[in-house]
Formats: C-alpha cells, sequence, structure tokens
C-alpha cells in the first residue's frame, strides 16, 4: 500500500508466485479513495483475488505486511 501524499488516494500492488516463489504476474492499481491501512489492506487483498480468478490463478496463501 503507498499513500499519495497530495490525498489523491492510495497505491495497492500484489506479487502473484507459485510453490517455488517464482513470479506469475504482478497488480497494481491505484484507489482514489483514502482509507485506514487495514481497510486499504482487505480491499487490496479481495481486489487482488479476483484478479486471480478471472485468470484462474489457485490462491493458497495471502501474506499481509501492514496489518
Amino acid at each position: 500500500i503507498v499513500v499519495c501524499p497530495n490525498g489523491g488516494g492510495i497505491g495497492i500492488s500484489v506479487v502473484f508466485q507459485d510453490h517455488m516463489r517464482s513470479v506469475l504476474t504482478i497488480l497494481s492499481k491505484k484507489l482514489n479513495d483514502l482509507f485506514s491501512v487495514e481497510v486499504a489492506e482487505l480491499l487490496a487483498v479481495q481486489k487482488d483475488l479476483r484478479f486471480a480468478a478471472s485468470f484462474n490463478i489457485s490462491v493458497d496463501i495471502v501474506e499481509i505486511d501492514a496489518l
């Protein structure tokens, strides 16, 4: 999660890795609202899981560094 200093929103990113920790794909997105760190992390997880599902990527573990 990255907070834009001018109040322009937050940036979220995720790295999808396989069981060998090889990178499968990376996703970055800007959200134009401001949220608490906890809410922003949960929104990021929600968007990431939907993205994974759209490409039939199976997710077994979700790691969050801000909570």
